[in-house]
């Protein structure tokens, strides 16, 4: 998947805070020359980072490598979506310095990005509403300091498979995944996503796979995975309802799927997860 490439100009700054606060996180799938380090505030849906797709909800911490593909899409209409986000244009030599040893596996081709948790994230989530007041070298600094905190607690630290560098930008395959996170819960077929690209089937899914990673069929299921994943955290319908609104024909294929991802069924699922 040929995500679109996002310039990043923020006046020459080194390290830049963002405040995102919209009714719903909508982007396109992208990726650029910073670092990035995102905390969600507010707002709950699926992140797909690298073709990975996980369900996110308030307090996703998350650290993305350069020229790492990713984007938040919010699960519905009408909820908050905010976010911190600092991004770090830092040269890979940088991490050389004795300093910030640790700091290059950021930075390196092929890096993996990391999800944190544990009380790293809260660390974390301090720092960041510390750094949005920082300016110039405070901040600049503030932030090397928190990168080397991050590596040195890898215990708190999820890192995700080996990242695909992107290729050219190519709108229209960043459209189709749009099309499959807006539409999951319908029946998706190669032919239509060919359709979308006015391309022959064959090449359709060859060509999937190549960027994604996956076949077509295996990642709607991982997005129908990531939605019902949420629906079982965060609400009280029924786990056949929580099948059908995800796209699911029976429970039977639900309960596989879902096993097949988290190793749990959905009962247990909800019962480990559930808010």
């Amino acid at each position: 998947m040929r995500p679109s490439r996002e310039p990043i100009a923020h006046d020459m700054a080194t390290a830049h805070v963002l405040d995102v606060a919209r009714t719903r996180f909508d982007g396109p799938y992208h990726h650029h020359a910073a670092l990035e380090l995102t905390w969600i505030r507010e707002g709950a849906g699926v992140r797909v980072i690298d073709g990975q797709v996980m369900p996110f909800a308030a307090g996703d911490v998350v650290l993305v490598p350069p020229q790492v593909p990713h984007v938040w899409w919010s699960r519905g209409e009408g909820e908050a979506a905010s976010a911190c986000v600092l991004h770090l244009m830092l040269p890979t030599a940088l991490g050389a310095l004795p300093e910030l040893r640790g700091v290059s596996d950021w930075l390196d081709e092929g890096a993996r990005p990391a999800v944190i948790e544990g009380e790293l994230r809260a660390i974390v989530i301090t720092e960041l509403q510390a750094l949005a007041k920082a300016e110039g070298l405070e901040r600049l600094g503030r932030a090397l300091s928190l990168l080397g905190r991050i590596a040195a607690q890898q215990e708190d630290i999820v890192r995700l498979a080996p990242s695909k560098r992107p290729a050219d930008d190519d709108a229209p395959l960043g459209r189709v995944l749009t099309w499959i996170h807006r539409e999951f819960a319908k029946q998706l077929t190669v032919v239509e996503g060919a359709r979308r690209l006015s391309v022959a089937p064959a090449s359709f899914s060859r060509a999937f796979q190549r960027r994604v990673g996956r076949p077509f069929s295996v990642y709607v299921n991982d997005v129908r995975i990531a939605e019902a994943c949420l629906l079982l955290r965060q609400s009280s319908r029924s786990i056949a309802e929580v099948a059908r609104r995800c796209g699911f024909p029976t429970l039977g294929h639900f309960h596989r799927q879902l096993v097949r991802r988290t190793g749990l069924g959905p009962r247990d699922y909800r019962r480990t997860f559930a808010r």
